[in-house]
This record gives structure tokens, C-alpha cells and sequence, in this order.
């Protein structure tokens, strides 16, 4: 999908990404003393989450964090063996019931760090605001009160957000359908990862502003 003079966007946070297991697992699981048969380990991927996350030509997982995870492995001994999954819903329901040990790359929020364990940054992306070109009401986020704000469900912009009375937040269970909503104007703005929106769907913007954060 190209995307042409179409959208334009407004800095909102940024957003690092990290390793996460869950809470009640130990950082051992993934230390050099475990005993060989300790070593095998199941992550979670997404399938369509570029760059951090895509499918090669084989159908196998490829992306950053599955590079970064792949240097890990090397180092540390551990076989990683993968689950791949719709969204990050599905991702952090897989660790929960432990149908996955942990995810390789994801961001971080109050909501998660209650519950899950997190690594050291591993990477900073910017999340910003996305609106269609020729909608002037909407000139960063503090324009968006009463308006229509798309998120992917239990992402960190759907965390940073649902607590504002002022917008109408409106989830997503994957980026497209998102996408198409903003595009045919059922949604007013589409909160999300601009590196991940421009490796999903190629644009020129129109206008760009660093907005303010949250």
C-alpha cells in the first residue's frame, strides 16, 4: 500500500522498545548457567509489525528484533523456537499463559511493567499522530478533543490515551484496518509507531510537526 501526499503526522511520544517476560519468570531463563536442557525457549512474534517484526519470503520471522534476539541466542546458548501472533494481544496473552516464554521486542507502559519483566532499551521509535493531509482542524495533539482516534488494542498508544475524557478512542485489532478507517475518514487520527506506519505503508507528507508530548 502507497500512501501519496495522503497522511501527515505530529510527534506525540517516543516509545522504547524492549525484551519482556512475565513478572513471575526470573532473568536466569535467559542467563549462560542454566543446564543445556533449560536452554529452549519460545518467543512470541508478531506477523506484520515493521521493522521490529515481518514474515521473510519463507514465512519465517525476520525484523530487528528478531535480529537482535538471533545475537542473543548466539551468545547466550539459548534455541528460541517461535509463536506467531496477530497483535500484541495475542502476544502478551501467549506469556501469560505460557504458551510463550517471553516477547523480543515490545514497548513499555505502567499498565505492562506490573505485570511483565522488562530488559534494558533495546531501541527508541517515535509514536506519532496521524491525520489525513487536508484535514486542517487537526494540527497536533491537542487538537484532537472530541475527535476520533485510532489505536491498535493494548498497544502503548491505547495505554498513554484511554485515560483522556477529551477523545473518542477507537481500537484496532491490526494496522490496516486502522489504516483503511483513517483513510476513508471513519476516524479522525490514527496514533501509532511512525517507522512501523512508513515500512507498512510508503508515504510523502504532507505537513509535519514535532507536536507535544503527552
Amino acid at each position: 500500500m502507497y500512501l501519496y501526499t495522503t497522511v501527515c503526522k505530529y510527534t506525540v511520544f517516543s516509545l522504547s522498545v524492549f525484551f519482556v517476560v512475565l513478572s513471575i519468570l526470573t532473568p536466569q531463563a535467559f542467563s549462560r548457567e542454566d543446564p543445556p536442557e533449560a536452554k529452549a525457549i519460545t518467543a512470541a512474534v508478531l506477523k506484520d509489525f515493521p521493522p521490529l517484526y515481518l514474515l521473510d519470503d519463507a514465512g519465517k520471522p525476520a525484523g530487528f528484533a528478531i535480529d537482535v534476539l538471533t545475537r542473543v541466542a548466539e551468545k547466550t546458548g539459548l534455541q528460541v523456537q517461535y509463536l506467531i501472533v496477530e497483535n500484541w494481544a495475542a502476544a502478551m496473552e501467549a506469556v501469560r499463559t505460557g504458551e510463550a516464554d517471553f516477547i523480543p521486542g515490545t514497548g513499555i507502559s505502567e499498565t505492562r511493567s506490573a505485570e511483565f519483566l522488562f530488559s534494558d532499551a533495546i531501541e527508541t521509535i517515535p509514536v506519532s499522530c496521524f491525520v489525513r493531509s487536508k484535514n486542517y482542524a487537526i494540527d497536533g495533539i491537542k487538537a484532537l478533543n472530541g475527535q476520533r482516534v485510532a489505536v491498535i488494542e493494548k498497544s502503548a498508544a491505547e495505554t498513554k490515551l484511554k485515560d483522556r475524557r477529551d477523545i473518542k478512542l477507537v481500537s484496532f485489532p491490526n494496522i490496516d484496518s486502522a489504516l483503511i478507517q483513517l483513510l476513508t475518514g471513519d476516524v479522525d487520527a490514527f496514533v501509532f509507531p511512525e517507522p512501523v506506519l512508513w515500512k507498512k505503508a510508503p508515504c510523502r507528507t504532507g505537513r509535519e510537526s514535532s507536536g507535544t508530548n503527552i
